[in-house]
């Protein structure tokens, strides 16, 4: 049976209207999985509605923004609130699960998934509660869960909100997702920004603090690419970090152009101390590793996604889009721009978020001023 994938968006004054038209769409597209976003703050009652509607579902509340029945709602919850809901139909087996801010999914099949084979490995849908709220790591979580799923994409965001909902369910802290068993994933991380310049070495590095590249000073390393970039490049400065790939790994050549960069603020530069600050974790700065000064702009991050949607070329019918809430129209001073820019026919859903959650080179990150999207499709 052929995959089915409905955007949904209600809006209504009162909790009880809201759910009201909420189980009324939810009748109409009779999901088998379903990932819910609300700005109200009766959340349990959003969760019950789509529990009765569904039985794999998962939602939070979050307070940046909505995607959903083709618009984007950008900013905090105005006079009515809102609903927005990704609602698949035959999709085959999904598996909901709730994972606790320490440790793996809480599972009774949890060896069957990690030990799909890689052409088999279930794609997961992920909301997190903001970390610094409830008191885990993050980025911990995702390595574990790349190392005990290593060939499933991940994407999803952080929500505003410790309480998230597996069913009706609350939980606290956490992550809660959908495993997808029998769907492919086109994973889609648009960093927005485009290279500048050559990569150098990390000779040297204190942290996540460079002190040597190339085997020499920073500045002796960074000063050309930066008085071309004063002159050439518009948008703001950003440095990305290699991630190794298994080819790096074997000692196998890899192209400059092949090599894949997580995109992470500029902290600062110190020419006398001979010192680049980059706001990556330290497992990531590290000697052996190269860098590359970045360029972000609205251009680059609305072409970035529209190469990605010609790249697919309609191979998806919808999915999960979570932007970063510097995005939108913050970004581009306007509604809708990036949705445009993935292609009108596209049924995505999602939120405005504080860290998304998406792979770059195999490995799973939460990104900044980024944009992650995963496009399923019924293997």
């Amino acid at each position: 049976m052929a995959l089915r994938i409905k955007s949904l968006a209600v809006a209504a004054p009162s909790i009880e209207q809201l759910c009201h038209k909420f189980a009324a769409r939810l009748k109409e597209a009779k999901p088998d999985a379903l990932l819910w976003l609300t700005d109200s703050q009766q959340t349990a009652a959003v969760a019950k509605v789509a529990s009765r509607a569904c039985g794999a579902s998962i939602g939070a509340r979050t307070d940046a923004g909505l995607i959903g029945g083709g618009s984007e709602f950008y900013g905090p919850p105005g006079a009515e609130a809102r609903v927005a809901a990704l609602a698949i139909q035959n999709a085959g087996a999904v598996t909901p699960f709730y994972s606790p801010p320490e440790g793996l999914p809480e599972l009774d099949d949890w060896a069957s998934l990690a030990s799909a084979p890689p052409e088999q490995a279930p794609p997961l849908f992920l909301l997190a509660a903001p970390p610094a709220n409830a008191g885990f790591d993050l980025e911990s979580w995702l390595a574990r869960m790349d190392s005990a799923l290593p060939w499933s994409k991940k994407v999803g965001g952080v929500v505003c909100s410790d309480r998230l909902f597996l069913n009706d369910q609350a939980t606290d802290g956490g992550v809660v997702g959908l495993a997808f068993r029998d769907c492919d994933m086109q994973a889609v991380v648009s960093q927005g920004a485009a290279p500048v310049g050559k990569s150098m070495l990390i000779t040297r590095a204190d942290g996540n603090v460079v002190r040597e590249l190339d085997g020499g000073p920073v500045a002796a390393a960074l000063d050309p690419v930066l008085a071309d970039f004063m002159l050439d490049e518009p948008g703001n400065l950003m440095v990305g970090v290699e991630v190794p790939t298994a080819a790096a790994a074997e000692g196998g050549p890899v192209v400059e152009e092949d090599r894949p960069y997580v995109v992470r603020q500029l902290l600062g530069f110190d020419r006398d101390a001979s010192a680049l600050a980059i706001g990556a974790a330290p497992d990531l700065v590290r000697e052996g590793v190269r860098i590359r000064l970045h360029a972000f702009s609205a251009s680059n991050a609305r072409n970035e996604l529209a190469n990605a949607a010609e790249r697919l070329g309609g191979a998806a019918d919808g999915g999960l889009m979570v932007p970063c809430v510097g995005r939108g129209p913050a970004l581009y001073g306007q509604d809708g721009v990036e949705s445009e820019a993935l292609g009108p026919s596209l049924e995505l859903a999602g939120f405005f978020a504080n860290g998304e959650i998406g792979p770059v080179g195999g490995r799973t990150f939460v990104h900044t001023f980024s944009t992650s999207v995963g496009l399923l499709r019924r293997r």
